[in-house]
């Protein structure tokens, strides 16, 4: 870094730059553990992280103008940046994060939950690393599973989102199709649901309701103009008012 440069200039190309490029991939050959009495295990990168240290060091002094004296732990907390060691948790919590949300038809789900199901004393795998010392349990961690189809692949279905209610109300009453299913689901006083109506020709309509629970724990994806609650509780939904429905026609279908 030149001399002159501004502080706040000196800390943004070291996060952008330096930060990046030293930290890269870092949850796979930097990754750090935790030991049988609970605190974090660093073996084989303690070198390394002084060496990362010292450079982010110069780095705050640059940003900060700070003596070369100033103690470590104060000059860090002054030029707002996080000790490497913490840093390098938070890029490994991220990383298990990822893995603990994937499905579990994918390949890394399953080697997630072995390692978070046993801690090996002795030579660790990075896995069992990221996955301990973020304390995170894939089976806590919501996930959308993925759809295996053919790029082709098309929905025998005709899906019908419209801008505004009285549009919706003339396609209504336009609409010469035997069977209708309306479904939203979204966010009210702090609690998310989804419903789901299902209409066939002049029989009483089919009504299910499903409560995902509150926002603290789940949340709604906004698909265009419409909030359509998780994809695996409207298939719930749909299945529910299915079967109702089936099961209330004098002749199966």
């Amino acid at each position: 870094m030149a001399k002159g440069m501004h502080g706040d200039f000196a800390w943004q190309l070291y996060y952008t730059v330096a930060a990046k490029c030293m930290l890269y991939a870092v949850d796979v050959w930097g990754s750090i553990g935790v030991g049988g009495d609970g605190k974090d295990r660093t073996w084989g990168i303690g070198g390394v992280l002084k060496k990362l240290e010292s450079v982010q060091r110069q780095a705050a002094i640059q940003s900060t103008g700070a003596l070369q004296s100033t103690p470590s732990n104060l000059l860090f907390a002054h030029a707002d940046m996080l000790p490497m060691k913490e840093n390098i948790k938070l890029i490994c919590q991220a990383a298990a994060l990822r893995i603990a949300s994937l499905p579990k038809d994918h390949p890394t789900a399953a080697a997630g939950r072995r390692a978070m199901a046993i801690n090996p004393r002795v030579h660790p795998s990075p896995l069992n690393n990221i996955m301990h010392i973020s304390k995170i349990k894939p089976d806590m961690i919501e996930t959308i599973d993925t759809l295996r189809k053919s790029p082709r692949w098309r929905s025998p279905f005709k899906t019908e989102i419209l801008s505004t209610k009285d549009e919706a109300l003339q396609a209504e009453k336009e609409q010469e199709v035997g069977v209708k299913i309306y479904s939203d689901g979204s966010g009210h006083d702090g609690h998310i649901g989804a419903a789901a109506v299902l209409i066939y020709g002049n029989r009483e309509p089919k009504v299910a309701r499903h409560y995902l629970g509150p926002d603290t724990e789940h949340t709604v994806l906004v698909i265009g103009k419409s909030d359509v609650a998780y994809v695996s509780i409207m298939n719930v939904t749909l299945r529910c008012v299915a079967f109702s429905f089936v099961y209330s026609l004098p002749h199966p279908l």
